[in-house]
C-alpha cells in the first residue's frame, strides 16, 4: 500500500527528479508529484513557493522539514504539545496484534499528539496521548476502520507541570 505525504513549499521550487536532503544521511528523489488544482489532483513536473504538493513516500513524517529550516516562518506557540497520559493497549484477540500495530502506525502518522512503542521487556504496547477524548476517538477508529477491539488499562499521568514556588 502506497503512502502519500502532503508538503507545503515555503520558498524555492521543487522539480520532478530533484534529490532532496531530509537529514544528515538521508536523501529522497522526487519520482512523482501531484498538485491540487480546482479540487482535482494533477500530475506536475514543478511546484513553486506557496504550493502544496502530494508525494508518494514512506520516509517522510508529519512535520518533516525538507531544505533549509531557517527559511520557515517562525511560530510563537507550541504547535504540538507533549502527550500527558500513558496506558497499555492490546487487541482482545491476540491474533490481531499485528493489525493493531499497523493501525496504530497509520493513526500516529496523522496525529502528532499520539505516540506508541513496544516495551522491549514486557512486549506490551505503550500508548502516550493527550486526553481521554483522544483515546475514545482512537478506539472508535480501531473498531470501525480496522475491526480491532482493544483492551486499554487505566491511563496514568506522564507529564505534569508543577509550580516551583508561590507567585508574588
Amino acid at each position: 500500500r502506497r503512502r502519500f505525504v502532503y508538503v507545503r513549499i515555503y520558498s524555492g521550487t521543487l522539480h520532478l527528479r530533484d534529490v532532496i536532503r531530509i537529514s544528515e544521511k538521508e536523501k529522497i528523489k522526487i519520482t512523482e508529484m501531484c498538485v491540487p488544482i480546482n479540487g482535482e489532483l494533477c500530475s506536475s513536473d514543478i511546484a513553486c513557493s506557496g504550493d502544496i504538493v502530494i508525494l508518494p513516500n514512506d520516509v517522510l513524517q508529519l512535520n518533516s522539514i525538507l531544505g533549509n529550516e531557517m527559511l520557515l516562518p517562525q511560530r510563537t506557540f507550541i504547535e504540538n504539545p507533549l502527550p500527558m497520559l500513558q496506558t497499555t493497549i492490546a487487541a482482545k484477540k491476540s491474533e490481531q496484534r499485528e493489525i493493531l500495530l499497523g493501525a496504530l502506525t497509520e493513526i500516529s502518522d496523522g496525529d502528532p499528539l499520539l505516540k506508541y512503542y513496544v516495551d522491549t521487556t514486557t512486549h506490551e504496547i505503550i500508548l502516550s496521548f493527550l486526553g481521554k477524548v483522544q483515546m475514545e476517538v482512537i478506539c472508535a477508529i480501531l473498531e470501525e476502520k480496522y475491526h480491532v477491539e482493544a483492551e486499554i488499562k487505566e491511563p496514568t499521568v506522564i507529564y505534569m507541570e508543577r509550580p516551583l514556588r508561590k507567585a508574588e
